[in-house]
């Protein structure tokens, strides 16, 4: 599916005058983080991250997490936090 938006979506919304916020880009982020946590933890890590990426929103380098966190399945808020050691 990330391949998929990359090759199909991407370049329309670029065409647009839409742009990434951050580095890298919230698709090779989505794939990093799937690539490192497994497909749970690395969807709930890619949605926050689009999330993140709105007018008003955060900005810049953003690497996603490449330790997996200890947290419980089920805590998906805490998915980000305790890979960064916060």
């Amino acid at each position: 599916m990330i391949g998929a938006y990359k090759l199909i979506l991407s370049p329309v919304f670029y065409m647009l005058g839409a742009r990434c916020r951050h580095e890298p880009s919230c698709s090779a982020y989505a794939a990093d983080a799937i690539r490192a946590q497994g497909l749970w933890r690395g969807f709930w890590l890619a949605s926050g991250r689009i999330m993140r990426c709105r007018p008003g929103g955060t900005w810049g380098v953003d690497p996603a997490p490449g330790d997996k966190a200890d947290a419980p399945w089920w805590r998906i808020w805490a998915f980000r936090g305790a890979a960064e050691g916060e």
